[in-house]
């Protein structure tokens, strides 16, 4: 998703994109653009580098699902997450949201293929809840 502005946050191609949040930042961010875009590019060619780059879509993708109604399809995050380089992520996380389970603080879903939280209190701590999870990671 792309978003504009000062202080804004893309997601291009995988990867986080943050912008200035001080006017004089920004107007020097995108005067230097290009720039910026190669070092992108080069950081997440191969390596430790693409190994934290898949670690931060995971990681995205847990914080931004778990903040919706749906909340997080656990089921198949090996498939997509697993090849590259990130070993046993469900088990990770239903390891980590086992006792908020308990509290009811985290849902399953019916088939087991999901999570989602509470809705106040699971909502109310989902920081904690989050911060659990990247715990594993």
């Amino acid at each position: 998703f792309y978003a504009f502005g000062l202080g804004s946050t893309s997601n291009l191609h995988g990867r986080r994109v943050q912008r200035p949040r001080k006017y004089k930042d920004y107007e020097a961010w995108v005067e230097d653009h290009d720039r910026r875009y190669l070092e992108l590019e080069q950081r997440g060619s191969g390596g430790e580098a693409e190994e934290q780059v898949v670690l931060d879509r995971l990681l995205d993708e847990v914080m931004l699902s778990l903040r919706l109604k749906d909340g997080l399809r656990v089921a198949g995050l090996d498939e997509t997450f697993g090849g590259c380089g990130i070993a046993d992520v469900e088990a990770r996380i239903m390891d980590a949201v086992t006792v908020h389970i308990e509290k009811k603080l985290v849902l399953l879903s019916e088939d087991g293929k999901s999570i989602r939280l509470s809705d106040p209190e699971g909502q109310l701590v989902s920081n904690s809840i989050i911060s659990d999870i990247f715990c594993k990671f």
